[in-house]
Formats: structure tokens, sequence, C-alpha cells
């Protein structure tokens, strides 16, 4: 009993260090011409490293699955923003192959060698697609539970803002849905009903 008080109390005085760092773009769509561009790292705390990976997202049997790709690639992945300062990193994009690609791009901050104190070290994950402009997100969907499954039968992933039904409202980003993704959304309090939601930027109805 006395070491947990003790452990407590320690921990309580332990500085918390944190950054302070926006990325962007959080969100891109590109088109299979857009071979390169540059990720932004804009740093207001202390000194610190990050690093670059890419992840790209694949349906198999209706589930997304996420894993490691090389599409994407930074110069360098590895890089130390100075406080206060601004730095952008290029990076260079191999030839679409057809269909959508949507990657995660994940930045990462590093610990700093020698640093004291419980350091909270934050990785931001972007969303990246790359598609045709004439492809669209097909959706339908279906109350299962408390949940709301939609299911997407086009060729573009489908971003999903805002969902509302009745006098049932959620603001902000709801989610991602890949073509030929099925995915379920936790919607309580809301009417088992059509769900009006915005899609890749225009509202429409989901039912």
């Amino acid at each position: 009993m006395i070491k947990s008080i003790v452990l407590a109390v320690s921990l309580a005085l332990v500085p918390l260090v944190s950054s302070a760092a926006s990325v962007g773009p959080v969100f891109k769509v590109n088109t299979a011409g857009e071979k390169s561009g540059v990720l932004t790292i804009s740093n207001d705390g202390p000194d610190r490293s990050y690093q670059i990976t890419v992840d790209e997202l694949t349906v198999e049997g209706g589930v997304s699955r996420r894993g490691p790709s090389e599409k994407i690639r930074f110069a360098p992945s590895i890089v130390t923003v100075k406080k206060g300062a601004t730095q952008s990193i290029r990076y260079i994009k191999s030839d679409q192959v057809g269909r959508e690609e949507f990657f995660r791009v994940s930045v990462a901050e590093l610990p700093t060698p020698g640093e004291v104190g419980l350091i909270k070290l934050v990785k931001q994950d972007l969303a990246w697609i790359w598609r045709s402009p004439s492809a669209k997100a097909t959706l339908t969907g279906r109350w299962i539970g408390g949940r709301f499954e939609v299911t997407n039968t086009g060729d573009a992933s489908a971003r999903l803002v805002s969902p509302s039904s009745g006098s049932a409202t959620r603001s902000g980003l709801l989610g991602y849905v890949l073509p030929g993704e099925t995915r379920s959304f936790a919607l309580p309090d809301f009417p088992h009903g059509v769900v009006s939601v915005e899609v890749n930027g225009q509202r429409q109805d989901i039912k």
C-alpha cells in the first residue's frame, strides 16, 4: 500500500514533456499524374526528430488491411525540426496501377537522447489517396444491432463526415470506407433509419 502511494506521488512530480507539432496535408486526393509533392512539419515545441513511414490499405473479403508500402518514398524519411521552424520533406510516388490507391502516411515523434520526465510522443496518421477524377463511391447501409453498416461497391473510397438522422447528429470525421469494403460504425442515440452523411464533400442519404 505504502509503495503504491510513493509511486503515485513520484509520478505526479515527474514533469510531462510534450510537443506541439502540426503536419500536413492531413487529407489529400491526388490524380494518377501527381507523382511528387511535399509533406510539411511545423514545430512549435522543443527541437524534435520525426520518422515518416507509409502503409497502404487494401481490401480482402470486404475487410480493409494495412501493410507497409514503398510506393511513396520520402527524402529524408527521418528529419529533425528545430523549435519554431517549418520543414518541407519531398516525396516521390510510383506509377499508379489502375485502381484507387489509399495510403496512411505516419509521422511519429522520436525520443530525444537525454530527455527526462514522462515523454508524450505523438504519432499522426495522414490519409492520402490516388485515384481517377471519374471514380465514385457507391454506398448502401443497414442497421445491425446498434451499429450502422456501410458497404461501398464503387471504385472510390468514401470519406464520411458529420452523420445525422432525425434530431441525432455527430460532427466531424466518421471514417473511410474503401472500394469493396464493408464497415460498421457505432452511432448511439441515432434512430435506426436512413442516415444522412457528407460523402466526399457531398451530403447524401445512405439506406
